[in-house]
């Protein structure tokens, strides 16, 4: 694929596939072994306003790729580098950045995904493109259904492009991750702050830990109390609420056919 036209063509003619940018973090969603759609062929830097601080990429442009691109600037992404997990080259896209959420280093301090990205092109199932948001940090133009598509691990159709707000380079925050292992770890869990230390005593191997935003990366399934969130192995999912409803009021706007396979299991 060189350019939107051709996304658009690509997922109008499949009949069952799934989304993917790099794969890096492929161990996080239910197995798959259908057809596959790549957008690492769409890759590069659009448009960086650097006074504004706002940046538009294609989705399949690599997060180390725009670290570089900004950071001749003096501006940044807020994520941490130098950390298990947490290092750009982990990440891999910035689609798949978006489309995964996964809890990073800087989470308590600089917010999430959702939190930068300031609009999108995004394309359904059914080959329709439509952007969302705007290049303004502060704007009624219309609804945030971008915000829907960061977190939905592919599931609601294809990251086209992504509007991002930058930081200065100089303003990037100190971590406060300890790191116990290099391995990478299979689950990823956040508690509330009163239950953080009680969740972490039981959180059998853990390789990272971060009191901070109350995050535990981990080898071993973690016992957790009620209220906690969880992602694990094959994209299970545990977390207070089970917003099932929530989701499947999207794919059934999104993709009514459901032409794209989940990325999410209950």
């Amino acid at each position: 694929m060189k350019n939107l036209t051709d996304l658009c063509d690509a997922l109008r003619a499949a009949e069952r596939v799934r989304i993917i940018g790099s794969a890096r973090r492929s161990a996080f969603l239910p197995s798959w072994d259908g057809a596959v759609l790549s957008l690492s062929s769409l890759s590069g830097v659009i448009a960086h306003d650097v006074d504004d601080q706002v940046v538009e990429v294609w989705a399949g442009t690599s997060v180390e790729e725009l670290r570089e691109e900004i950071g001749r600037h003096g501006q940044c992404l807020p994520l941490a580098s130098g950390l298990p997990l947490v290092v750009s080259q982990q990440y891999g896209t910035v689609g798949g950045l978006l489309a995964m959420n996964l809890p990073h280093a800087l989470w308590a301090q600089c917010g999430g995904p959702r939190d930068w990205t300031l609009g999108m092109t995004v394309v359904r199932a059914d080959g329709t493109s439509a952007k969302c948001g705007s290049k303004a940090v502060k704007s009624v133009a219309g609804y945030d259904a971008h915000k829907l598509f960061v977190g939905s691990r592919g599931s609601l159709g294809a990251i086209a492009t992504v509007t991002l707000r930058t930081l200065p380079s100089r303003a990037l925050p100190r971590h406060q991750v300890e790191t116990l292992s290099s391995e990478e770890p299979s689950y990823v869990a956040r508690t509330l702050r009163t239950e953080f230390e009680s969740a972490r005593a039981n959180a059998g191997r853990l390789v990272a830990a971060d009191p901070a935003s109350c995050t535990l990366w981990s080898l071993d399934e973690p016992i957790l109390p009620a209220e906690s969130w969880m992602l694990g192995p094959r994209g299970a999912i545990v977390r207070p609420g089970q917003p099932a409803k929530l989701e499947d009021s999207a794919r059934a706007v999104f993709d009514p056919t459901h032409k794209i396979a989940p990325g999410w299991q209950q």
